[in-house]
């Protein structure tokens, strides 16, 4: 057994090292000498940082079943890491997690992955919640940030923004997209992923997860405002294709999906997230179908680069979603692009989907998805963000190109 303690819990005189963290004296002064002798010899720390992900959701619900499962998953973690581990290395809790510090530093890398399929074969067992998953991440770090990494982390909260949707048909904002904003600096404003908006490819196992849940309980919290204020109108949310490929994280997502109040459901339309081209229409057709079981449109995203618009496409979808870039490098891009539009509006069209196109900035592809009645789009430089949603808006073809000549006047600000 290794020097620690169980589940954040001593069981002898403990003392603070940090926020929300409390050891046993002798591992604090175990973990001093260890840190100190990285810095006399100029080498790093060798690491497990491993996080159990989806227990703020457990806690939210905190009656019953759940409130045991909150409390038993770090103990029951605690203790399948402790039978893993030599006696000279060190556990300590950090967060909703815990922080290993390995006492032989050749072989970490091959033991952090022996926790990762640990922790993975306990939270799969069917009578954990589908919403518990761990991460193990393996990390060399300088001594000062191992003790960074005890602070307890702050809560998730993503930079939200909700960004109001234009209909062709109805000539009005008859909607609103919750998405993660990374700011006007970056050169990818809105989405997920910025290497799959390079590339239409993810380059590693991202998790989003949580950013998912934040993004449907906003969307549901907008909803539900709305009906209480009188109003109407569609809200967006989605699922990354990331957590729809993963069974532990899919099954998360689809246990909270399925607890939206059934008053907020005809009001919400869903999107399944930076889906890669190649991805199996089985797939595809089995998250859609569940998706829809709550909320009735279901659209899916293809990249920008992407010629045919019915390539992925299976029964049942509302639509399909792009997520334009910020910018292009040479107008012949720009000519590209407005090439691919006018070929996904004829395809889709003929196959009776709608097209949605979010984060129309580019001035010319402005003119064509207003010439070419594009469905529905979303464009920050005509309609900036708001707080929240706030029902539909009347908003005319007339109002649109007075606002585009206006915006042809300024700089660009999106």
């Amino acid at each position: 057994m290794c020097g620690r303690i169980q589940s954040g819990f001593a069981t002898s005189t403990p003392a603070a090292v940090s926020v929300g963290v409390t050891v046993e004296v002798p591992l604090i002064q175990q973990l001093a000498e260890r840190l100190r002798r990285a810095v006399r010899e100029t080498r790093q720390v060798e690491t497990a940082q491993i996080q159990i992900r989806g227990l703020n959701e457990v806690r939210r619900r905190a009656v019953g079943m759940w409130d045991e499962l909150a409390r038993r998953a770090p103990d029951v973690s605690a203790k399948l890491i402790a039978e893993r581990l030599t006696p000279d290395d060190i556990m300590i809790p950090a967060g909703d997690g815990f922080l290993v510090v390995y006492a032989d530093p050749k072989d970490a890398l091959a033991q952090s992955q022996v926790l990762q399929q640990t922790l993975d074969g306990l939270f799969m067992h069917e009578s954990w919640s589908p919403m518990l998953r761990a991460e193990v991440r393996h990390q060399s770090l300088q001594a000062d940030a191992v003790i960074q990494t005890l602070v307890e982390p702050a809560p998730f909260k993503p930079a939200l923004t909700t960004l109001p949707v234009w209909s062709a048909s109805q000539q009005a904002v008859t909607g609103y997209w919750t998405v993660l904003d990374h700011g006007p600096q970056r050169p990818v404003r809105y989405g997920y992923d910025p290497g799959w908006s390079a590339t239409g490819w993810h380059s590693d196992d991202k998790d989003y997860l949580e950013l998912d849940l934040a993004i449907l309980e906003r969307a549901v919290a907008d909803v539900e405002a709305c009906l209480a204020a009188g109003r109407k109108c569609l809200v967006g949310y989605s699922a990354h294709a990331t957590t729809l490929q993963s069974k532990s994280r899919r099954r998360a997502y689809f246990d909270a999906l399925a607890e939206v109040p059934a008053p907020a459901r005809p009001y919400l339309i869903g999107r399944m997230a930076e889906l890669q081209q190649g991805t199996p229409s089985a797939a595809i057709s089995g998250w859609a179908q569940q998706m829809r079981q709550i909320s009735p449109r279901v659209t899916m995203e293809i990249h920008h680069a992407q010629r045919d618009a019915l390539e992925m496409v299976v029964p049942g979808i509302y639509g399909v979603a792009c997520v334009l870039p910020s910018s292009f490098k040479t107008p012949v891009d720009v000519v590209q692009q407005a090439r691919h539009i006018q070929i996904w509006k004829r395809d889709l069209g003929r196959a009776n989907l709608r097209l949605r196109l979010d984060h129309v900035v580019e001035p010319r592809l402005l003119i064509q998805a207003l010439d070419l009645q594009i469905d529905y789009f979303s464009s920050a430089a005509l309609w900036p963000a708001v707080a929240d949603a706030d029902g539909v808006k009347p908003f005319s073809r007339d109002q649109v190109l007075r606002a585009m000549a206006r915006l042809a006047e300024e700089p660009s600000s999106a």
